[in-house]
């Protein structure tokens, strides 16, 4: 079945496809009413032998509670034979990682305001008990004024029962460059979640910055994260960093879990708090791109 027919069969008109999403195929779609002014929405389509009904409860209770702003919205769940579709917020930037393709890298000033973004959001979702998973520049979105926002919330879980007794997760899971060494550890089969969701938020950083991943995975196996244990960096993106910005991200990325910086330690280091220069206001966006106004 195509977007557009499923669309159709939830009460939505089908506008166009969108290229991107790791865990669903996303379309733009708007309600099939006579209101003109109905808000266009992102329609996920995800296989319902996934863990789709996670996902969406997870982002559906992010979002709906209003207390923070870095969370893509998540509005209503249709399932169609052994398909479900997600109605979610429509942003009309691109997403993190599209950003940095098409700028290269981003500056100090400008990767310091989207991390904060990420670390805020981040720290409201561990406060529900729920670790990401999956955190790296492609499920990062911008709206219109540059406000960041977490989406694809497919690989969530609780790390964290209802009395606050710590629940460790399967291993394995995620995107290989931007996750933590114990998640792809052979001698791991469950992991603490909080670390890792930390680790890949130094991933993104270092991302930000350079506009290249550090390396395809964090094991001894890989020469390039060798020499970043080793301090041996001279002829790598590395050499392109602040002195600052690699001693942040050096307890970011601390190689054991236990050693690694926490959301909270993250808030207080000198790099995080320090205003490295002013970002100016983004105008009232255009909420409608023009090629869509007269569809």
């Amino acid at each position: 079945m195509t977007s557009y027919e499923t669309a159709q069969i939830v009460g939505y008109i089908w506008i166009m496809n969108l290229h991107r999403g790791g865990f669903g195929v996303p379309s733009l779609v708007k309600k099939d009413t006579a209101n003109e002014k109905e808000p266009i929405v992102v329609m996920k389509t995800v296989n319902k032998v996934n863990n789709y009904m996670k996902e969406y409860e997870v982002q559906k209770f992010l979002s709906e509670r209003k207390e923070c702003k870095h969370i893509v919205e998540m509005f209503e769940m249709h399932e169609v034979g052994n398909v479900a579709m997600f109605l979610m917020e429509y942003l009309i930037q691109e997403d993190l990682q599209q950003r940095i393709e098409a700028q290269v890298s981003l500056s100090l000033t400008k990767a310091q305001y989207f991390y904060r973004q990420l670390i805020r959001g981040l720290e409201f979702i561990h406060s529900k008990r729920i670790c990401h998973r999956d955190i790296k520049p492609a499920n990062l979105f911008l709206d219109g004024r540059d406000c960041l926002k977490i989406g694809d919330f497919g690989l969530s879980d609780y790390y964290m029962d209802a009395q606050g007794n710590q629940i460790l997760l399967r291993n394995r899971v995620g995107s290989q460059f931007a996750s933590a060494p114990e998640v792809w550890s052979r001698n791991n089969l469950r992991v603490a979640g909080p670390p890792t969701d930390v680790w890949s938020t130094g991933i993104v950083l270092f991302v930000m910055l350079t506009g290249t991943v550090p390396w395809d995975c964090a094991n001894f196996q890989c020469t390039r994260y060798m020499n970043f244990m080793n301090f041996n960096i001279g002829s790598s993106a590395w050499s392109q960093l602040d002195g600052k910005v690699i001693l942040f991200l050096r307890d970011v990325l601390s190689h054991t879990p236990q050693d690694r910086l926490t959301i909270q330690d993250i808030k207080a280091e000198p790099w995080y708090m320090e205003d490295i220069g002013r970002v100016l206001p983004i105008p009232e966006p255009v909420w409608l791109r023009p090629e869509l106004e007269d569809m």
